[in-house]
Parts: C-alpha cells; structure tokens; sequence
C-alpha cells in the first residue's frame, strides 16, 4: 500500500472516529442543553446550611433570574415525600438524606456549596 493510501485510510479512520464521539456525547447529553422549568430547593427550619442557600439566592438575586421554589419538608408531608421521590430518581440514599437538596428536574445537588455552584453557574455569574 502507498504512502497516499495509507494517509487517505488514517484519515478516514480519524474521521469515523470523530464523528462516534460526537454521536456519544449528543446521545449522553440528549442532544440539548437541559433547561429546568422549575429548581426544587429543599429545605427545613433550623438548618444552618439551608439558610446559607436562601442567602445566597437572596443576595443575589437568583429568584428573578432562575425558576427556584423552596420547599419546606420538617413541615410539610407533601414536600417530604416528593422529596424521597426525587431522590430516589437520582439514586440516593433514602434512609441517609439531609437538606438541602436542590432537584432541577434530571439531577440533585446536595449540601450548600454544591447548590450554591450550581446556581452560580445556571444564573451565568
């Protein structure tokens, strides 16, 4: 085989190659940047970390750039139990759950910092 051939076959080779990882990753990813309707924030009175969430929203801003809704489950059996739901989705330990817990309708962000980057980077600051 010539060395045009050979360069003409590694090219095809590379090509075919590229075009599986671009098919991977619109196939992992869905193929559209998610955009949440609603981000689900959980919370409960007397929770330190929750209140330093609500901060940061409210320093920030973020409930006029972002679709955010606190949730109170210590209260509220209903949001407790959606809750459990949600988590169960996203694979987490039922019986090991604190607050908070921000759900964006595919995936949940557990603890202050983890949330807090989260809408960080959802509200583009």
């Amino acid at each position: 085989m010539g060395k045009q051939a050979l360069k003409i076959s590694l090219l095809i080779i590379l090509s075919l190659a590229a075009l599986g990882l671009i098919w991977f990753v619109v196939k992992k990813t869905g193929g559209e940047e998610h955009k949440p309707t609603e981000l689900a924030i959980y919370i409960a009175d007397g929770c330190h970390f929750c209140a330093q969430v609500e901060d940061y929203v409210k320093t920030n801003r973020l409930e006029e750039k972002l679709p955010i809704v606190f949730k109170e489950v210590s209260k509220s059996q209903n949001n407790a139990g959606e809750l459990v739901q949600r988590a169960e989705k996203c694979g987490l330990d039922t019986n090991r759950l604190g607050v908070p817990i921000l759900y964006d309708g595919r995936d949940c962000y557990q603890g202050d910092g983890e949330i807090n980057n989260y809408l960080k980077n959802a509200a583009g600051l």
